[in-house]
């Protein structure tokens, strides 16, 4: 599957605002070669006790030639840290 559709694994810790910007910025480098096509979580993680994402967790990002920004997390709650398993796709 690699040589067909390159991906990277990335772990980030994270919180997020009550409008889902990440509270310390988020800045992923990358050794894809081509452009980054999607990403998705594919395990969270909660850090607190009893509390649990809202629904699935997406990412808006922004990328260049080596360097992924993630924007906006959607479906984590304000102000709680969750371990993010990232699959970047390219």
């Amino acid at each position: 599957v690699e040589d067909n559709l390159p991906f990277q694994y990335f772990e980030i810790t994270t919180e997020v605002d009550a409008t889902g910007v990440p509270k310390s910025s988020i800045n992923l480098t990358t050794n894809l070669t081509t452009s980054i096509k999607g990403i998705i979580v594919i395990n969270f993680q909660a850090l607190n006790d009893g509390v649990y994402p809202t629904s699935l967790p997406g990412l808006i990002f922004s990328s260049t030639s080596s360097v992924l920004e993630i924007k906006k997390i959607i479906g984590l709650p304000a102000n709680q840290k969750f371990k993010l398993t990232l699959l970047v796709l390219s």
